[in-house]
């Protein structure tokens, strides 16, 4: 299995995720929605916020393969360090992110909602700098080691399964 290939799969099974999670709370906020005579504005935003988290979920397992060949390498083989599978799992972690983060309304009332731009914020620093992340959290982990220690724990992790 490829890079590709492996960055396909987790794009899918992230878009079904987020697709999937949607369904039960749309069909809640729809019958609160005829149920209810408060502030329809707010309900009819959520209700948009949850339809468009779950549009983008889908399109995340539609497009899956034009993302994953946009973002990963063709190498032939499934990446081989912690850092690679790092940098995916991070990426993938990042457009979880962000598609929480547009889900509920960035602008509302002509306020910024803090935590709709947080999410968005964190998702694209994960997603555009996973790599630098993944890098950090090596220098992180193996700090203070010497280089012989370091070869010698990486290895270990590169047998396991």
């Amino acid at each position: 299995m490829s890079q590709r290939e492996l960055g396909s799969v987790l794009f899918a099974a992230v878009g079904v995720f987020i697709a999937a999670t949607r369904i039960p709370e749309f069909a809640i906020q729809l019958s609160v929605l005829n149920s209810s005579e408060s502030d329809r504005a707010i309900l009819i935003s959520a209700l948009v916020g949850t339809l468009l988290t779950g549009v983008l979920g889908v399109l995340l397992l539609l497009y899956r393969n034009v993302l994953a060949r946009r973002l990963f390498s063709s190498s032939p083989s499934v990446p081989s360090s912690a850092r690679q599978y790092q940098a995916v799992a991070l990426s993938l972690l990042g457009v979880y992110f962000i598609v929480s983060g547009l889900a509920g309304p960035i602008v509302a009332y002509g306020q910024i909602q803090p935590s709709s731009a947080a999410l968005l914020l964190l998702g694209l620093v994960l997603f555009f700098g996973a790599r630098g992340l993944g890098n950090l959290w090596f220098i992180l982990r193996f700090a203070g080691r010497s280089r012989g220690e370091r070869a010698v724990q990486q290895g270990d992790e590169a047998d396991r399964p």
